[in-house]
């Protein structure tokens, strides 16, 4: 999985309209993207009612890594999901 890579975050994204048709009539997602990495975990990104789009914002943070025989790596850079606002026209 790519999002165990350190420092890796994967952002997936759906148009509005695959992601409503991809369930039962009753049952229609407004998820319209799915924010994954190492530190934040994952986030479902829903399209508001009456909105037109999604804004992601990210930020950029020092972390300390460790790699699997031990090593220490300081000020490795992580991208972390920072805000999600609804646009509306």
């Amino acid at each position: 999985m790519l999002t165990d890579d350190p420092g890796a975050a994967v952002l997936t994204l759906a148009s509005f309209g695959m992601a409503a048709r991809s369930r039962p009539r009753g049952d229609r997602s407004r998820v319209i993207a799915h924010w994954n990495s190492r530190t934040d975990g994952l986030h479902e990104i829903e399209l508001a009612p009456r909105a037109s789009a999604v804004l992601l914002s990210t930020t950029v943070e020092s972390v300390t890594a460790w790699t699997a025989d031990g090593r220490c790596h300081a000020d490795v850079p992580n991208l972390v999901l920072s805000g999600v606002d609804q646009l509306r026209a």
